[in-house]
């Protein structure tokens, strides 16, 4: 996602092609708030930026969302479906 120039518009098209109660689905890399590796964070994101930037909002449009961690808090998968 933080490779989109607009994200959150990005994320908007994914679900306006989605049909009803299909599933979307998107993830990237990014810090979890529960990540310790202070030092780690710094050195990753001076190696790339995109573990800085935020994760889109959840458009309203969704339902039953799950956000889970991967690789260890370095990551995000939301999985919803679609109203």
């Amino acid at each position: 996602m933080n490779l989109f120039n607009d994200p959150d518009r990005a994320l908007r098209e994914f679900v306006r092609v989605v049909k009803k109660d299909g599933i979307v689905s998107w993830g990237d890399e990014g810090f979890s708030k529960s990540y310790k590796g202070e030092v780690r964070k710094r050195i990753l994101a001076k190696l790339n930026p995109g573990f800085l930037k935020p994760v889109p909002g959840i458009p309203e449009t969704l339902h039953a969302q799950r956000v889970h961690e991967v690789y260890g808090g370095l990551g995000y998968l939301i999985v919803a479906r679609k109203n």
